[in-house]
C-alpha cells in the first residue's frame, strides 16, 4: 500500500517539458523547380496554418517534402532529439529515394528497413542545443512519384516519438499529432496546429542554421 501511494505522489507530481504540444507536420516543395539543398530551398510559411503537405516534382521528377516540428507560441522550444516513423504506404506508387537532416552535424539511428513502411528514425545531435524556432524544419524526403499516394508519418515502432529537451536532466515530450507527405497529386494532410498559435519563424535562428550549409 505504501509503495502505491509513493507511485501515486510520483505520478501527481509530473510534468510536461518545455516542448509540451509539439506536433510533426510537413511542408512541401510547392513551386516544382530544382532542387539543390531542400533545407534551404523549400520556404516555409510564417504560419503553421499555411503549412501544405502537397508537393509538385522538380525537374527530376522528384517530389521534396520537409518534416517541421511545431511548437505552441507560448512555448520556449529547444530539444537535441527527434524520434518518429514512417507508416503503412504502397512503395509501387511512391519510392523515398532521399531522406536526411537538416540539422548540421546530427547523427542518425533507425531501423533496418527505414525509410520503408512501418520503420523508425532518432535524430540526435551533440554537442550544443536547437534553440529552435516555432517551425522547425529537421528533416527531409526526396520522392519519385509513379501514382498518386499518401506516406504518413507515425510514431516510431519501436521508441516513443517526440523530442528531447536540452536540459541536464532531458524531459521527453511526446508528438501530439503527425502529418503526412501528398505525393502525385494527393493533398496530404497536417495535424492540427498547437492550440496557440505559433509566431512568425524567427529569421536570425534560422539564419544562423543557414549559415552552417555555406
Amino acid at each position: 500500500m505504501l509503495g502505491m501511494l509513493i507511485l501515486a505522489a510520483g505520478l501527481s507530481g509530473a510534468s510536461a517539458g518545455p516542448n509540451e504540444g509539439v506536433v510533426l507536420s510537413i511542408q512541401g516543395n510547392t513551386t516544382g523547380g530544382p532542387i539543390t539543398e531542400p533545407c534551404l530551398t523549400i520556404t516555409l510559411p510564417e504560419s503553421c496554418e499555411n503549412l501544405d503537405p502537397s508537393a509538385l516534382p522538380d525537374d527530376h521528377d522528384v517530389e521534396w517534402f520537409l518534416v517541421v516540428v511545431v511548437s505552441p507560441a507560448a512555448n520556449a522550444p529547444n530539444f537535441d532529439s527527434i524520434t518518429f516513423g514512417i507508416g503503412d504506404y504502397n512503395t509501387g506508387d511512391a519510392y523515398i529515394s532521399y531522406n536526411g537532416t537538416c540539422i548540421p552535424g546530427a547523427g542518425w539511428s533507425f531501423t533496418g528497413a527505414w525509410p520503408l513502411p512501418g520503420s523508425g528514425i532518432e535524430i540526435t545531435w551533440d554537442p550544443g542545443c536547437t534553440s529552435s524556432d516555432y517551425l522547425f524544419p529537421a528533416f527531409y524526403f526526396g520522392v519519385y512519384v509513379y501514382a498518386p499516394a499518401t506516406i504518413p508519418l507515425t510514431p516510431h515502432p519501436s521508441e516513443p516519438s517526440g523530442v528531447t529537451d536540452c536540459s541536464e536532466d532531458s524531459v521527453f515530450d511526446p508528438f501530439e499529432g503527425f502529418g503526412a507527405m501528398g505525393c502525385g497529386g494527393e493533398p496530404g494532410y497536417n495535424p492540427p496546429c498547437p492550440d496557440i498559435e505559433p509566431t512568425p519563424i524567427k529569421r536570425t535562428t534560422w539564419g544562423n542554421i543557414r549559415s552552417i550549409y555555406r
